[in-house]
């Protein structure tokens, strides 16, 4: 996710060519962060062997032809495509295959490796299911391997999933909505576990509120700004939205350059995340981030499933006090917070355990 982006970024832009890279922007850049890309491809699960044509800065992942041994494992044949820096040995589950999903006005691609009770991951903004892990910070693996079936999917208009240019679309409660229908086909009679990250963790929140029965344990990870702290978020999302139409998507570098790196990436390789998000879509999708917030503390005040809640420090983006407020109005809620990377690297382990059926 974009983790800041402050009113002088958009400033800065003022000075700066479209589409140039601002200096330091390799260095940087927050998890999940909005990082442009440097080659294109088609990613959409929804649109099998496309190829067009995208903004340099907007699309920017290593496009590979789909092999054989990769298609003969997919359900669903769509362009192969890795972040730039993808490490094969770390590719997660070794390329399950891809299932798809409807939605009212989307198609979510999925995957699902392991069995028992099902545990569902979400990503953060303008990432993709796959993409955190493939760089070797996050390891959802022990999930599965304590006995959980781990189903990772593909926010609408992120990664292999399809979308529609409307920020409504992109909106918290629409997005909970997307993977509320998601748990009717991957686990129609039981209960699952969510793991989040940042969105995903906005997103699950969101749904268990819609639909508590649905969910048995939460696992929420870097939660983003919210209530008195989402405003200022809200506006650098709409700003950035704007110079995006305006310019193109390469402006996020500019952006990318004045955010925070949280206190675990400092110094860590693999950064910065590229986008897995449509080019064509970025401005709803950031329109949409823009116009939502977690639910009332009210709301959440009122969920009784388990949760562990796992924030990291020195990030405004996905400030302290997020957590440290989830903390105190969800009952009986835990809190582990990440310093260095390895603490990152644990959370696997970490919701394995909290997880295990």
């Amino acid at each position: 996710m974009l983790d800041e982006t402050r009113t002088q970024a958009s400033h800065q832009h003022e000075t700066t060519a479209p589409g140039a890279h601002a200096p330091g922007s390799e260095t940087s850049t927050a998890p999940g962060a909005l990082a442009p890309r440097s080659e294109t491809s088609t990613s959409g699960a929804g649109r099998e062997g496309s190829e067009t044509s995208k903004s340099q800065a907007g699309r920017a992942v290593r496009e590979t032809s789909t092999t054989d041994a990769h298609a003969a494992r997919r359900e669903t044949i769509v362009t192969d495509t890795r972040p730039t820096g993808w490490d094969e040995t770390t590719t997660p589950d070794s390329h399950p295959a891809w299932n798809e999903a409807d939605v009212p006005g989307a198609r979510l691609a999925w995957t699902r490796t392991g069995s028992g009770p099902a545990a569902v991951w979400a990503h953060p903004l303008c990432s993709s299911s796959l993409t955190p892990e493939s760089f070797g910070a996050f390891d959802w693996s022990p999930v599965a391997a304590a006995g959980r079936q781990l189903v990772r999917y593909d926010a609408r208009g992120h990664g292999r999933s399809t979308g529609q240019p409307v920020p409504d679309d992109f909106r918290f409660p629409r997005l909970a909505r997307d993977l509320l229908t998601l748990l009717d086909v991957v686990s129609p009679d039981a209960p699952v576990a969510g793991i989040g990250l940042s969105l995903g963790t906005a997103t699950l929140l969101h749904a268990a509120v819609m639909a508590p029965h649905r969910f048995d344990r939460l696992v929420l990870t870097a939660p983003p700004t919210a209530w008195e702290s989402r405003p200022q978020q809200a506006a650098a999302y709409e700003q950035l939205a704007d110079l995006v139409e305006e310019h193109g998507a390469g402006v996020i570098d500019t952006a990318l350059a004045a955010a925070p790196v949280p206190d675990p990436y400092r110094g860590a390789p693999g950064f910065p995340f590229p986008i897995e998000a449509d080019a064509d879509l970025l401005p709803a999708i950031l329109r949409g981030a823009a116009a939502s917030d977690l639910p009332a503390k009210e709301a959440l005040a009122g969920l009784r499933m388990p949760v562990l809640i796992l924030p990291w420090t020195g990030d405004p983006g996905h400030p302290l006090s997020t957590a440290e407020t989830l903390a105190s109005v969800i009952p009986g809620a835990r809190m582990k917070t990440a310093h260095h990377m390895d603490d990152l690297r644990a959370w696997g382990a970490d919701a394995a355990q909290f997880l295990r059926p």
